[in-house]
């Protein structure tokens, strides 16, 4: 092998300085133009360079470029489990991915590492977000609060008719009119069920939005993208529960399991899309994760003590606690899971 080296066709190096040796040398039969790689890089794939004699590949605990090495996933290989990016396991079940991005894709978002976010995080990019937005917010929970306020009317009157035609001798009501009573107040109820079911994903739907958008039009929160998988998951859970709740003695203590296992199961349906029972599946192992457990459970306490104190002031209280709420569900989803999400400083 020559003192000094120098690849075909480059320019002769000035006076007094000397080319680097190569790294390696050619191996035998080697076209000279095309200089060997340095070690534990290869071409893409493990394929020699053009004219190379087919040698092993990267050794052992020096993966390499395209090569995957025990315990360190190469430059190609498959995520591990866990949360990604994308969604759980990866890319969401039928939507568009989101992906873990910076200020330069998508704005300022808040950061991204998948855990419960703390109380005071939560509780506050929920009411930053909630001032932000104050109108269309404000308009959606007046909706509900409006429906509330006329079953509750319908109520108070058909029970005082019910009183008023009580006999003071006899202390007998007319049956009529505690038959009508009794069927009014059922139809009501059922409205209101159905009302709630369909009410509930929109704000939720708003809530979305809020984290990828720094405003929210009413408009958006009619987006039934998925609203069909968001009832269907409902209807199940409060089935579960039921069945769970016919179970003497251990029946209320089981719904209260239930309802905390099954916590995410209607954002990652109507969020990603997934399948119910991976859903079901997913929502399960994440909140009762150890790691999880207790900060979720702190967070639900916080918010349900939140919108307990709404339904005591009524209908004031309900209009602020109702879409806070519901931004602090759709925000402790996003955290625990990673996704992105706008930053509540960004938005004063």
């Amino acid at each position: 092998m020559s003192e000094n080296w120098q690849a075909p066709g480059q320019p002769e190096p000035p006076n007094g300085q000397q080319q680097s040796e190569p790294p390696n040398e050619p191996q035998s039969g080697a076209d000279p133009r095309f200089p060997p790689p340095p070690p534990g890089f290869g071409f893409p794939g493990g394929f020699p360079p053009p004219g190379a004699q087919a040698g092993p590949g990267p050794s052992a605990g020096q993966p390499g470029y395209g090569t995957p090495g025990f315990g360190t996933p190469g430059y190609g290989a498959p995520p591990g489990p866990g949360p990604q990016p994308g969604g759980w396991y990866g890319q969401p079940y039928g939507q568009p991915g989101y992906q873990q991005a910076g200020p330069g894709a998508y704005g300022p978002y808040a950061p991204q590492g998948p855990r419960p976010p703390e109380i005071g995080e939560a509780v506050g990019w929920s009411w930053a977000k909630f001032r932000a937005n104050l109108g269309s917010f404000l308009g959606m929970a007046a909706v509900e609060v409006a429906a509330v306020m006329v079953f509750i009317g319908f109520f108070l009157a058909g029970y005082i008719r019910l009183l008023l035609s009580i006999d003071q001798t006899t202390g007998e009501g007319s049956v009529p009119d505690m038959v009508s009573w009794i069927m009014s107040m059922s139809v009501g109820s059922l409205v209101l069920v159905v009302l709630g079911i369909f009410w509930q994903p929109l704000i939720l739907r708003g809530a979305l939005k809020a984290c990828v958008q720094p405003t929210v039009s009413f408009r958006d929160f009619f987006d039934t993208t998925n609203l069909g998988r968001y009832i269907v998951a409902a209807l199940a859970i409060g089935a579960i529960e039921f069945v769970a709740a016919c179970i003497p003695f251990l029946g209320s203590i089981g719904v209260i399991f239930l309802e905390y296992g099954f916590f995410f199961v209607p954002l990652l349906v109507f969020d990603q899309a997934m399948p119910l029972g991976q859903a079901i599946q997913t929502s399960w192992k994440t909140t009762y994760n150890g790691q999880n457990a207790g900060p979720l459970i702190l967070l639900g306490l916080i918010f349900g003590l939140i919108s307990s104190g709404g339904a005591m002031v009524l209908i004031v209280g309900m209009l602020i606690t109702m879409p806070l709420v519901a931004l602090g569900q759709v925000y402790t989803y996003k955290r625990t899971f990673g996704l992105p999400v706008l930053a509540a400083g960004e938005l004063r």
